[in-house]
Order: C-alpha cells, then sequence, then structure tokens
C-alpha cells in the first residue's frame, strides 16, 4: 500500500451546491443572463449563502441548460421561464430532430453492415455540434437506441459491434487531441476489472476535458493492482470508473480493495448506470449525471474544498445502459 497522507489531507465530499462560476462554465451563460433570469423572470431560485453568494444545486444546473436549449431553439425566456423541467424538454422534442435523423440514418447503415456510411454520419455530426456536444448530445441517445434496438431483436449483434467500434474510435480520437488548461486537476479514467462497456467512460472523460482537466485514459476491465499503480504515478489527484454491466458485489469489492491501496488524498469517483444497487463505500463518491462530474471538476480546478454532506443517489434515466 502507498503511504497514507495524513488524515487533514484526506479528499472532502462535495455538498450539493456550486457558486455562479462555475454555473457559468458548466451551461454557458453569462453570468448577467442567470442573474436576470432569475430577478427578472423567476426561472430559477438558487440557495444563498449567509453572505448572499448564489449556490446552485445540480438541478438547477439541469435545469439552466434546458432553459438554454429551449430558447437556442428560438422560445422567449419570459414564455418558458415558468415551464415544468418536463415541459421544457417536450419543447426541445421538434428542435432535435436533425440529432434523431442522424440517429436512424447510423441504425440503417448498421443495418446493412455499412461501415462508411456510419462513419461519414458520425463525421458530419461532430462538425456540427463539436466534442462536447457531441459527446452528450449525441453519443449518449445514440448509444442508448442502439442498446434498446439490440434488446428488442431489431438490431444484430454485427451491426452494433460496427456502431460501437466506430463510436469508440472517433471518441478515443477526441479524447487523444483533448486539450488541457494548466493548473487544472488530472484524471485516470477506466472501468474496473470485469466491466468491459467504456464507451459511456470515454464520454465522461471528453466531459472532464472540457472542463479543463488532463487525462489519462486507461480503457476498460483494468485489473485492481495496475489502476492503483497508474494513479499513483501519473501524479492524478482523481481516479474515475465507469460502472454499467458489473455485478455490485464485484464493483464493491474492487472499489474497497482500490480505496485501500490509494492514498486518501486521491478522490474515487464512479459513475454509470451500473451504480444503481451498489452499497455506500467510505472514499467513494458516486457521480449521479455527467454534469456532476463537469461542475466536480470546474471546482476542483478552482481549488474549492467543500463542506461534507450525505451522500445523494439519483437513479439513473430509463434506457441509460451504455457501453
Amino acid at each position: 500500500m502507498t503511504d497514507p497522507t495524513p488524515a487533514d489531507s484526506a479528499p472532502e465530499s462535495f455538498d450539493a451546491s456550486y457558486p455562479l462560476r462555475v454555473a457559468t462554465r458548466v451551461t454557458g451563460l453569462k453570468a448577467e443572463l442567470l442573474r436576470a433570469w432569475e430577478t427578472r423572470y423567476g426561472a430559477i431560485q438558487p440557495e444563498r449563502t449567509p453572505g448572499g453568494s448564489r449556490r446552485y444545486s445540480l438541478r438547477d444546473l439541469d435545469r439552466l441548460r434546458l432553459l438554454r436549449d429551449v430558447v437556442a431553439a428560438g422560445h422567449r425566456i419570459g414564455r418558458v421561464a415558468h415551464l415544468a423541467d418536463a415541459e421544457l424538454a417536450e419543447l426541445l422534442l421538434d428542435a432535435d430532430g436533425a440529432g434523431d435523423d442522424a440517429v436512424e440514418r447510423i441504425l440503417r447503415a448498421a443495418d446493412g453492415l455499412d461501415a462508411p456510411a456510419v462513419r461519414d454520419v458520425l463525421d458530419v455530426e461532430l462538425e456540427r455540434r463539436g466534442a462536447a456536444d457531441f459527446a452528450t448530445g449525441f453519443a449518449i441517445p445514440l448509444l442508448v437506441a442502439v442498446g434498446d434496438r439490440w434488446e428488442e431483436g431489431r438490431l444484430s449483434v454485427s451491426a452494433e459491434h460496427l456502431v460501437s467500434s466506430l463510436l469508440r474510435a472517433t471518441l478515443t480520437d477526441l479524447v487523444a487531441r483533448a486539450g488541457a488548461v494548466a493548473g487544472r486537476p488530472e484524471l485516470v479514467l477506466a472501468t474496473p476489472p470485469g466491466e468491459s462497456h467504456d464507451l459511456g467512460t470515454l464520454v465522461a472523460a471528453i466531459v472532464a476535458a472540457h472542463a479543463g482537466a488532463r487525462l489519462s485514459f486507461l480503457g476498460a476491465d483494468i485489473p485492481v493492482a495496475d489502476l492503483a499503480a497508474r494513479v499513483a504515478g501519473s501524479g492524478a489527484s482523481v481516479l474515475v470508473l465507469g460502472v454499467v454491466t458489473l455485478e455490485p458485489a464485484s464493483a464493491a469489492a474492487s472499489l474497497r480493495e482500490l480505496r485501500d491501496l490509494l492514498p486518501p488524498s486521491i478522490r474515487v469517483w464512479i459513475g454509470g448506470a451500473g451504480i444503481r444497487g451498489l452499497e455506500p463505500i467510505d472514499g467513494v463518491e458516486r457521480l449521479a449525471s455527467l454534469g456532476q462530474l463537469e461542475a466536480h471538476v470546474l471546482r476542483l480546478g478552482l481549488g474549492e474544498t467543500p463542506e461534507l454532506e450525505p451522500e445523494r443517489v439519483e437513479p439513473p434515466r430509463a434506457g441509460s445502459r451504455t457501453r
């Protein structure tokens, strides 16, 4: 085991709120606009610190993203500010038609095992959206659609493998080319032993890079000893693990072993559809969404050390199991 750091240097868990600086980075909205949406339209009501500073919850950030996208689709903020999140999401369905069509074109091409056609659609969507939106706004829905169609027996194994392999190549290239901001935290990303599905973790790597992190992506099914050695040798401050299909007992055993091998100063974050049902583990923090990962990376970059709070775990969305 690596020599432990003093107990008072162990990382603290993140609380459930984020400062204005993080909200502007995560949503891409200017601080003045966020204030206007709050005070003029009542679109959102962040909590306040005793000193009067705004603190945004994860739900606040998700709502702000929805409002941003609805306004970008042509709706006036004054007319949508008081709508529920579900109603805002409904307004986006028509605006997302082009992305839905692209997913359908990929699935049709995959049915015919037409790799060049699949690659062409991926290239067009990447060019149109940029890396971050391609990863979260297109790759994730594509993976869900592929998984759903395969489970329904409407997509062959070979077609599923074709889409997965080409998408993995695209995402891997984006991770390899990701830039980093000087002074930002370094993250190691992988899946634990026994977990072979790493596409969701690749998406997480792109989200973290977009937030300014420096990355080391190790891939899938990495033995515990190798993970601990790579993290210790990289100088990384965080290990991020994706869990999709791994049995909770196996995942828990690996996480406990990792936590014992790593110094307390190194954070361990886990995410993915497979964390549902996984028991709480000391020193391991669950990520409820990619938005939470992005906000956490930004807060680390700001040097924030929030107060300890009880863990809050939200169930994954239906159909969110990704390879």
